[in-house]
């Protein structure tokens, strides 16, 4: 009897909103061409699983009927759920320990795994500082260690592969044909994956469909929550005071912004991020949730920290400046210099920014044509004729014989 093909996300609930809100379209498509996609939450799957609340947000509670939220309790469950079906699963969860249990269970199943990468943001790994020691070690231990001993447990065939894995990096495809010891190692398949496959990066597909929606409205802030658990992993819980401080030295810099270009502000936060602890420090502005891309689209000028979000107002060009602070940690300093480095944004320090600065900085927020072009054929446009989600499921078709 031949078994019925479903495809599947695998990922955690905690961060569904903005797994949704980063490559919905990409589901939505899937659905319409397997008829239903299965989103699984691998929270209550791993070592020590997440007993979490989630509030869903508006796109994922207004998803296609053909989406498929399981919440799956456990192994049982899921064994249920996958009998009798040939089942492609999109890994969308990582290689720490707590992640080590799916693994061992996926390999029991024999189910195929792909992976997608498409965001088209500038990767930087977090530097490890002996003055937080304790964090440190234990980040080292639980999330670092466990991605070598992951990637030897896939050689020695304990867990599987990743089977495809769709990614908008051209500078994967590169490095593996240019340098040797990565071509040996990859055609040998010591590689966590089997196969790459470019495609082009969602913020490109988005910007073909939404050019007619583009303005110069407002002044738009990405901001950052300094307490999202992944940055606490490294450095801890930031005090109260230096909160206040950090956030103070914001508002100042968006009401000299305001003040000087005669626009309102908007600041945006991360699916995942808490409104109200925005909405606490910046009672004077509006502060939006799952807006982000439409903001942005309607900005005349962008500030930021340290967000994949920026690459929106990259590609369309916007005037943008990257801030940044030494109050927090060198981490911190460190990864919100990634995008000024390789793009030559206008980086400004809030401690040492001064009102009358302001529209000499505006002036001189543009990227320049050369590094835009050259950023957009490196990590976003690959193919102008076929969409990253059409690629895809032609590849997925091909390859399963689906």
């Amino acid at each position: 009897m031949k078994r019925k093909t479903v495809i599947c996300l695998m990922t955690s609930f905690e961060s569904l909103n903005a797994t949704f809100a980063t490559l919905g379209n990409i589901y939505e498509f899937l659905s319409k061409k397997f008829k239903k996609i299965y989103i699984i939450n691998s929270d209550n799957l791993r070592y020590f699983p997440i007993k979490k609340k989630i509030v869903l947000s508006k796109d994922v509670k207004n998803r296609s009927k053909r989406i498929i939220l399981l919440n799956i309790k456990d192994k049982n469950e899921f064994d249920k759920f996958i009998f009798k079906k040939k089942v492609i699963l999109i890994n969308n969860f990582g290689k720490s320990f707590f992640d080590l249990k799916i693994h061992f269970l996926l390999k029991k199943k024999n189910i195929h795994q792909i992976r997608i990468g498409n965001v088209g943001n500038i990767q930087t790994s977090r530097k490890i500082f002996l003055k937080k020691f304790y964090f440190s070690l234990k980040y080292l231990f639980l999330n670092r260690f466990f991605i070598y001993i992951t990637n030897f447990l896939s050689l020695v065939r304990l867990i599987d592969k990743i089977d495809i894995n769709f990614t908008s990096n051209k500078n994967i495809i590169n490095s593996l044909k240019k340098n040797r010891l990565k071509n040996f190692l990859f055609e040998n398949n010591f590689f966590f994956s089997k196969k790459f496959v470019l495609i082009n990066s969602k913020f490109y597909d988005e910007l073909n469909i939404n050019r007619n929606k583009i303005k110069k409205d407002y002044i738009v802030h990405l901001d950052y929550f300094l307490n999202y658990y992944h940055e606490k992993e490294i450095r801890g819980k930031i005090t109260e005071k230096l909160l206040k401080i950090h956030h103070n030295n914001i508002c100042e810099f968006l009401k000299c912004a305001q003040n000087k270009l005669k626009k309102k502000v908007i600041i945006c936060i991360h699916p995942n991020y808490p409104i109200n602890y925005f909405q606490k420090y910046y009672k004077d502005f509006k502060v939006v949730k799952f807006k982000t891309k439409e903001m942005i689209q309607r900005a005349d000028f962008v500030s930021f920290f340290n967000s994949s979000a920026i690459i929106s107002a990259i590609l369309l060009n916007k005037k943008i400046v990257q801030l940044n602070t030494k109050l927090i940690d060198k981490n911190f300093e460190i990864t919100n210099e990634r995008y000024q480095k390789i793009l030559g944004l206008n980086l400004t320090y809030l401690e040492n920014f001064q009102c009358r600065n302001f529209s000499n900085l505006y002036k001189n927020s543009t990227i320049n044509k050369n590094k835009i072009k050259s950023f957009v054929e490196t990590l976003h446009c690959h193919d102008k004729r076929k969409s990253a989600e059409q690629r895809i499921f032609d590849t997925l078709k091909k390859v399963y014989s689906i």
